[in-house]
């Protein structure tokens, strides 16, 4: 687990990261995001630290009924973890961050109807794996507009969602805990090209002594970019 001071030089953004604002909405009512048992999309993971690669994950639907489940399975990590959706896109177990999370209720990603100009406010409870405590969960969704973005799978039209996110950290040591969540949303391939977090907290102190209490410090902070796409092959 990475933690950085926030002073910390940002840096560049890939170069299969390139995007453009477009203007206005599309010509025609964006359609609601459909899955099939055997779709699969696979990123590549960067640290945005250093622009290193970490990881290669395949998100394959395995389940849409009672729920959306989706196993998750990287090049570099032997374990499988899994993605549950109430639908698409609202989360309930999502194992992307620092520790895979359930939620006691859906959190919604990607807001319906899928439009730009789309703000919600929910808050819930969660769990993180390995933690007994109920810990608060507070966010607000902004779907702030389209735009064209660029990523190793292709040019795609996206909608940028991004989540801010107000939570209780399992690590005691973490206070005020903030979370910047972005989504870039492709009705082409029914699930985002592109997804950015990072994050920031007040240290009140650790064992070793390695932060001063009240020093404002940066969490991890990761990019996943689309490499491939793989819709489950039609019935003939």
């Amino acid at each position: 687990m990475q933690r950085r001071r926030f002073t910390l030089a940002l840096a560049a953004l890939p170069a299969a990261c390139a995007m453009t604002e477009r203007d206005g909405a599309p010509a025609r009512p964006v359609p609601l995001p459909t899955v099939r048992v055997g779709d699969r999309w696979r990123y590549q993971q960067i640290n945005r630290y250093n622009g290193a690669w970490v990881d290669e994950p395949t998100f394959e639907v395995v389940e849409i009924e009672p729920e959306i489940r989706l196993q998750v399975t990287g090049r570099r990590s032997v374990a499988t973890q899994q993605e549950r959706f109430s639908s698409a896109w609202s989360v309930i177990d999502d194992p992307i961050y620092d520790i895979p999370i359930s939620f006691a209720q859906p959190m919604p990603i990607v807001p319906i109807p899928i439009q730009a100009g789309q703000a919600l406010n929910s808050q819930t409870t969660y769990r993180a794996l390995g933690y007994g405590d109920t810990l608060r969960w507070t966010q607000r969704l902004s779907a702030e507009r389209w735009e064209r973005v660029q990523v190793p799978a292709g040019v795609f039209d996206c909608l940028r969602i991004v989540r801010v996110i107000a939570f209780k950290h399992p690590d005691v040591f973490r206070e005020n805990s903030t979370r910047t969540d972005t989504v870039w949303y492709a009705p082409d391939v029914n699930r985002w090209v592109q997804r950015e977090w990072s994050g920031e907290f007040l240290s009140s102190g650790t064992p070793s002594g390695f932060a001063m209490v009240g020093t404002r410090m940066r969490e991890d902070w990761y990019l996943w970019q689309l490499t491939a796409y793989l819709p489950a092959p039609t019935a003939k």
